[in-house]
């Protein structure tokens, strides 16, 4: 009797979701998906970035930063903590003033002042994530290319920043005690596009 080599001998496992047979491949450790309709097997595509996009981030691994702060013992969880850190102060300046604009929170203060007192450390929040996100970003740009949560935050950034300086601060400077329902609705999409980005952030770490 031929005795098969090891390769050949894949666990399959039926999908109830999907009906189909799940091969694992012994080869890359990935599952596959076999379609009765197609024949052969075929890998499940890896989510990340545009093709076009992985030389420049190879290309920013191997910078003097990326790699100061990946060679680094202390310099990568100290640049982290204080990352944290302004995601904390930055969290403080929006649900202050975007919870007032729901109507909630420092209900005894106008939303005009909180916006006008968040404003310094909204922006100074900003400064400092931006400081210490480069040469995290720059210490592990590879990974960072392959890992879907990465680009979930950096697509939603833009937009939350946008939304936050060319709306939000606009309509929080002319509201008063009683927040009216365009100044609602625009805090509850202020508080649902940084509650991605956060999220999406913190995700990178764990993914």
């Amino acid at each position: 009797m031929t005795e098969l080599p090891a390769a050949a001998w894949q666990p399959v496992i039926e999908d109830a979701a999907i009906g189909q047979p799940v091969i694992e491949d012994a080869a890359i450790g990935q599952p596959v998906i076999e379609d009765a309709a197609i024949g052969p097997a075929a890998e499940i595509p890896a989510l990340q970035g545009p093709a076009v996009l992985e030389p420049f981030f190879r290309w920013c691994e191997s910078t003097f930063l990326g790699t100061a702060v990946r060679d680094s013992v202390w310099a990568f969880p100290i640049l982290e903590a204080v990352h944290l850190l302004g995601l904390c102060v930055l969290g403080g300046a929006l649900l202050i003033v975007d919870l007032r604009m729901l109507g909630l929170g420092l209900t005894a203060h106008p939303v005009a002042r909180l916006a006008r007192y968040a404003r310094p450390w909204l922006v100074a929040s900003l400064v400092l994530m931006a400081a210490t996100g480069i040469p995290l970003f720059l210490s592990e740009a590879i990974k960072a290319y392959y890992n879907t949560s990465f680009w979930v935050k950096m697509t939603t950034l833009p937009v939350a920043l946008g939304f936050t300086f060319a709306v939000r601060e606009r309509v929080a400077r002319r509201e008063g005690l009683a927040p009216g329902l365009r100044c609602r609705i625009i805090g509850a999409v202020s508080l649902a596009l940084w509650f991605t980005v956060a999220a999406a952030g913190r995700w990178i770490g764990f993914s």
